[in-house]
């Protein structure tokens, strides 16, 4: 047991391989979805479902009956286009949600027994629970580490990208 800053690290050694795991399964995922995705087209598709969404409104205020039959007929296109961006989006959970599953089956098996890694000083709400028998008042299982490291490495690591790709 060690104590960084009011946070009681029960098992640091299995704490710091979740972390790096759930890492490790973002930057891959983030990898993947780079690989297999067209950030452009996607991008191209979106603005120009709202470009039609737009139209639409626009013709709906100003009561412009021929104009919105013109877009209804178009509205054909705009569908097949939200379906194929949405295809494009789930193409990469096709090689990432097995490789997910399968680490999350052994890390449950090897984390699980071990029950609570660290004990927090504060309650996070879904997160935490209490072990009174062990003086456990917010413990933190391997999934609620796991949980918050690979959001904020995935949130962050799409900032990055967002960054570099706006220079």
């Amino acid at each position: 047991m060690t104590e960084i800053l009011g946070i009681t690290l029960l098992y640091p050694e299995a704490i710091f391989a979740v972390i790096g795991i759930s890492i490790g399964v973002s930057l891959f995922s983030a990898a993947v979805h780079r690989k297999l995705v067209d950030r452009n087209k996607m991008d191209e598709i979106r603005k120009r479902i709202e470009t039609h969404q737009k139209e639409m409104l626009t013709a709906q205020k100003a009561d412009d009956k021929q104009r919105l039959k013109q877009l209804e007929h178009q509205q054909v296109e705009v569908m097949g286009l939200i379906k194929k961006n949405f295809m494009m989006s789930m193409k990469p959970l096709v090689i990432t949600m097995p490789v997910f599953l399968v680490i999350l089956y052994f890390m449950r098996t090897w984390y699980d027994p071990l029950g609570a890694l660290l004990n927090l000083p504060i309650n996070i709400p879904f997160i935490t629970y209490a072990v009174e028998e062990m003086g456990i008042t917010n413990g933190m299982s391997w999934f609620g580490i796991y949980f918050i490291f690979a959001i904020t490495t995935s949130l962050s690591l799409e900032l990055i990208t967002r960054k570099i790709l706006k220079k």
